[in-house]
């Protein structure tokens, strides 16, 4: 019998902005506590996010975002793009992934990330990168489980004044039919 969901993934609009930034306002607040400072994740300007959010760019350089929604609701969303590294260059970068806490384990971010997958590789790309918080185990985990390896490459970024290392991985990609 086939899996039915009651779930679709569709490429975002400009006009998903505000729904795609409480998700990932509250994917942030969950996965990250006790990672990112409390007071960083509890201040969170879900509206400052979604000012951000450059959903409605074609440029060949923009990076593309697809969503997984439920009516309205948007359950996660997956970023992709060329690659930001200087020291890969030609490679896909997967720049984010994420999923709201209510929709983990239901099969969403798997979707999401075959999505992404598939478009870079459609787009040419051989092999992606992304980058993980390097204590995000859930996280690492998932990634780890859908093929992605850890490269070695590590950088930190700042939050609230604390230094958060992250480690990259990266995945070859099938080619398409």
């Amino acid at each position: 019998m086939a899996e039915t969901t009651a779930w679709r993934i569709r490429r975002a609009a400009p006009a998903d902005a505000m729904a795609l930034a409480e998700m990932h306002t509250r994917a942030w607040q969950v996965a990250y506590r006790g990672i990112v400072p409390d007071g960083f994740l509890d201040a969170m300007d879900v509206a400052a996010r979604a000012a951000r959010y450059t959903l409605g760019a074609t440029g060949p350089a923009d990076p593309r975002t697809w969503i997984a929604v439920e009516g309205d609701r948007v359950l996660g969303g997956v970023t992709v793009s060329s690659s930001r590294d200087e020291d890969v260059p030609g490679l896909g970068e997967v720049r984010s992934l994420y999923v709201h806490p209510d929709a983990w384990g239901t099969g969403v971010g798997r979707a999401l990330m075959a999505q992404g997958e598939r478009l870079l590789a459609r787009e040419g790309f051989t092999e992606a990168f992304l980058w993980v918080l390097e204590a995000n185990r859930r996280a690492r985990r998932f990634y780890e489980i859908a093929g992605w390896r850890p490269d070695g490459a590590r950088k930190a970024f700042e939050i609230a004044a604390r230094e958060i290392p992250e480690v990259r991985y990266r995945k070859a990609l099938a080619t398409p039919a």
